[in-house]
């Protein structure tokens, strides 16, 4: 539970920031409306609690990625849907979903990789003072 917790707190943040620069740059005006900021709040709750599937053990990682982003595709198109921005053509978003996803993952295994290495080096260090 506390896992779940902790992804959506951080689908929050990630998924919040990510949609404000999507509406910044695909719109030359932004209006809003409460219902609106729920429902974009909720889209990044949702991801980031679904994000949990890559803590289990099984299945291959290969295949919780592609379901990870197939059920993030589909909670971005509904509330695209609901807030009624989404396009006619639905390949229209598709593209932007899968450049914000990789954007998303290239920035998730930047940041992984060097509080890993920063890890290590303190280790590193910590093991140099024992001896």
């Amino acid at each position: 539970m506390k896992k779940i917790l902790r992804s959506t707190i951080i689908g929050l943040l990630i998924g919040s920031l990510v949609t404000w620069i999507y509406l910044g740059f695909t719109s030359n005006q932004i209006t809003i409306i409460r219902r609106d900021l729920l429902v974009y709040l909720i889209m990044s709750a949702l991801i980031g609690a679904w994000s949990t599937i890559f803590s289990l053990e099984k299945p291959k990682f290969l295949v919780k990625l592609i379901a990870h982003f197939i059920v993030v595709s589909l909670i971005v198109i509904m509330a695209f849907k609901l807030t009624g921005i989404l396009p006619q053509n639905i390949f229209n978003i598709l593209i932007p979903i899968c450049i914000i996803y990789l954007g998303v993952w290239i920035s998730l295994y930047i940041f992984n990789f060097l509080s890993v290495a920063q890890l290590n080096k303190a280790i590193e260090k910590r093991n140099t003072k024992k001896h």
